[in-house]
């Protein structure tokens, strides 16, 4: 289950891969937050503006991100 929200007025969007209860948000680098359960898994990624600098090899080595959601993000880029 994955869900995206555009917000192109404010320069926002948010990618929701799970419903599990957020327990902390990582602030990668001024463009992204992630929010992460209590197992450290990724609930969500949040991106703050247009153009976003996305490390995927940091989001995928470090956050273990699925490819399926990494190719989501790689996809949707151009719309944010």
């Amino acid at each position: 289950m994955s869900t995206f929200t555009l917000e192109p007025e404010l320069g926002v969007a948010y990618f929701k891969f799970s419903e599990s209860k957020i327990d902390r948000t990582v602030e990668l680098n001024p463009d992204l937050n992630i929010d992460l359960d209590a197992d450290g898994k990724p609930v969500g990624i949040e991106f703050l503006r247009s153009s976003p600098t996305v490390p995927f090899d940091r989001l995928r080595d470090e956050f273990a991100f699925k490819l399926s959601e990494l190719d989501l993000i790689r996809r949707v880029l151009p719309t944010i």
